[in-house]
C-alpha cells in the first residue's frame, strides 16, 4: 500500500510498521491476550472490519507492506509505468481524470472478484485493450562511432547518425550536448511509433545510450529492445522477469566525503573497478560531494552481465538505491560514472525521470581522467 502521506504521529500503526521493510510487526500485534489490551482492541477491530478470524488476520497482514510518505503520485506512476512497459502494457495516461488500471480493480470489487492470478490479469488487460499492439518489428540504430559499425548498413532499416555533432567521443566545434538530446528526441518523435517493436543497436557513448533510454521512457509508449555487442556477437537484450536464473548483484558501499553538501557521486563498475579513478577525479576536480556511493559487480569483467534480464535487474538495483537517497541529496546534482554495457545504461536511463539533476561523465583513456558530458533535465524536458 502506497501513500503520499506519513502515518499520523501518535497513530498505533507507528508501533507496528517496520522502518526497514515496511512490514507489520506481527509479534507486537499479537501482544495482549484480551480486548482490554491496546493490541487486543486493535485485533478485534480489524477482525470485525475484515470479517476474519485472528489467525486469518495474521495471515493477511503477513503479506502487507505500507509504504508511507512516498514523494508523489507522479513518482508512483513512474514506477508503475516501468513495470507496465516490461509486460507490453499501455503507460498510465497523463490525464488526472483517466485511471484505467484503478478502474479495472474497482470493477473487480463491484463484481465481488477478490482473487486473481497472473493469467486472469492478462486476460482482463487484453479484454480492456491495455496491451500495446505491435504489428511488426524493425531494427534501428543510433551511432556516433564510425569504426566497426559497417554492419549497420544492411541490418538497420533506419539509422540516426550523430557524427555531425560528435567526433567519436567529443563534441564537434560549435556543437552542444543539447544538440545531441534534440536530435534523438526528433528521431523518436518523427520516425518511431507505438505499433512497431524496435530493436535498437547503440554504437555510441554510454552518455548517449542513457539519453536514448531516458527519451524512450515508459511514457513514450514505444517498445524498444536494446541490441548488445557480446563475445557471442550482437544479441537482443530483452528483459524477462520469468527467467529463473540467479544473477550476480552489485556490492554497494558508500562514504560521506563532505558533510552538509547536497551533491552525490555514483560510480558503477561492471566491466572494471573504477572506484580509484572516480575518487581521484573527484579530488582533483574539487567537486564538493556529500555522499559517494559505489556499485561494483561481484564478478566484474567484460562478460559479467549475462543477458538483458541481468542488465535490467542491475539497473533496477541501482535505481532502488538512488530512489532511497536522503532528501538533502535530492536537491543537489547526481554525478554519474560508469564502466559497463550500453544496454544497461539504456535501461538505467529509462528509469531516470525522477532522479532530479544529473551530470554524466565519460572516461578519457588518453588522459586517464573523466570529462563531463550531458546533463539533465534538458531544456523543455520536464
Amino acid at each position: 500500500m502506497y501513500s503520499v502521506w506519513r502515518i499520523r504521529p501518535g497513530d498505533i500503526l507507528n508501533k507496528l510498521i517496520s522502518n526497514t521493510n515496511k512490514a507489520f510487526d506481527l509479534n507486537e500485534l499479537q501482544k495482549g491476550k484480551t480486548e482490554n489490551s491496546e493490541m487486543g482492541r486493535l485485533r478485534k477491530k480489524l477482525c470485525e472490519r475484515l470479517s476474519v478470524s485472528e489467525s486469518e488476520l495474521i495471515d493477511i497482514l503477513r503479506q502487507v507492506r505500507i509504504k508511507d510518505g512516498q514523494e508523489s503520485m507522479e513518482s508512483l506512476k513512474e514506477i508503475l509505468n516501468r513495470e507496465f512497459s516490461q509486460y507490453g502494457l499501455q503507460p498510465w495516461p497523463d490525464s488526472i481524470d483517466t485511471l484505467p488500471y484503478c478502474d479495472l480493480v474497482r470493477a473487480w470489487n463491484r463484481s465481488d472478484i477478490n482473487m486473481v492470478n497472473g493469467e486472469d490479469i492478462r486476460n482482463y488487460c487484453n479484454k480492456e485493450g491495455f496491451f500495446i499492439a505491435t504489428s511488426n518489428v524493425a531494427s534501428i540504430a543510433i551511432k556516433s562511432f564510425t569504426r566497426r559499425t559497417e554492419w549497420l548498413t544492411n541490418w538497420a532499416s533506419d539509422v540516426l547518425d550523430l557524427a555531425d555533432i560528435l567526433d567519436q567521443r567529443k563534441l564537434r566545434e560549435g556543437k552542444s550536448w543539447e544538440d545531441v538530446f534534440k536530435s534523438i528526441e526528433q528521431f523518436v518523435s518523427s520516425r518511431l511509433n507505438y505499433e512497431i517493436e524496435y530493436h535498437v543497436a547503440l554504437e555510441t557513448l554510454l552518455s548517449v545510450s542513457f539519453t536514448v533510454g531516458r527519451i524512450l521512457n515508459p511514457k513514450s509508449g514505444i517498445k524498444v529492445i536494446p541490441v548488445q555487442k557480446t563475445l557471442d556477437g550482437c544479441i537482443d537484450w530483452k528483459r524477462n522477469d520469468t527467467n529463473e536464473l540467479e544473477y550476480s548483484k552489485f556490492v554497494i558501499s558508500e562514504e560521506v566525503l563532505c558533510n552538509g553538501e547536497c551533491d552525490m557521486a555514483v560510480s558503477i563498475g561492471i566491466t572494471q573497478d573504477i572506484n580509484g579513478d572516480v575518487k581521484d577525479f573527484i579530488e582533483n576536480s574539487k567537486l564538493k560531494i556529500g555522499l559517494y556511493k559505489s556499485f561494483l559487480l561481484e564478478d566484474f569483467g567484460t562478460d559479467a552481465v549475462k543477458d538483458g534480464t541481468h542488465a535490467w535487474q542491475l539497473a533496477k538495483q541501482i535505481n532502488g538505491e538512488i530512489s532511497r537517497r536522503p532528501g538533502i541529496l535530492k536537491k543537489g546534482i547526481m554525478h554519474l560514472f560508469i564502466a559497463g554495457p550500453n544496454s544497461l545504461m539504456f535501461y538505467l536511463g529509462m528509469q531516470s525521470m525522477m532522479y532530479g539533476k544529473i551530470q554524466i561523465y565519460e572516461f578519457n583513456a588518453n588522459e586517464n581522467t573523466y570529462y563531463p558530458t550531458i546533463s539533465f533535465p534538458q531544456k523543455g524536458e520536464l
